[in-house]
């Protein structure tokens, strides 16, 4: 995916309908299943996230939820542990992703962002978090 997504089709809006009706009435379905193809698109050229790593992310996402409530300073000491474990695996990953010789391009696609995105991503990583 590269830079802001303009979509192929054209979707002419009747402004007098629009004027009528209101814009909140206006029929967009056309523009959202456009968009909706172009993401399922996207995903399905990223690289996989596995399933287990998934399941987990999801576990903790709802944990740190409720903790966030409940316990916020857990919820941050918890954080505070991601952020070290991020930075670690995250080096790590970004230098064995350039010595692997992948083009920007690649990069980008397997993680389903724009070239710069993927390049600033990287340069996070790399750079400590």
């Amino acid at each position: 995916m590269r830079g802001p997504w303009r979509g192929t089709t054209l979707h002419p809006v009747d402004w007098q309908q629009v004027a009528a009706e209101g814009p909140g009435w206006y029929d967009t379905s056309g523009p959202r299943e456009d968009w909706r193809r172009l993401i399922a698109d996207v995903e399905n050229r990223a690289v996989p996230i596995p399933e287990d790593v998934a399941g987990l992310l999801d576990q903790l996402r709802e944990r740190l939820d409720a903790l966030a409530d409940d316990a916020p300073l857990a919820a941050l000491r918890i954080l505070a542990a991601l952020e070290s474990s991020i930075a670690s695996a995250g080096e790590v990953a970004a230098y064995t992703s350039r010595a692997d010789d992948q083009s920007g391009d690649t990069i980008a696609a397997g993680l389903g962002l724009t070239a710069s995105e993927a390049r600033s991503r990287l340069h996070r990583y790399a750079c400590g978090y």
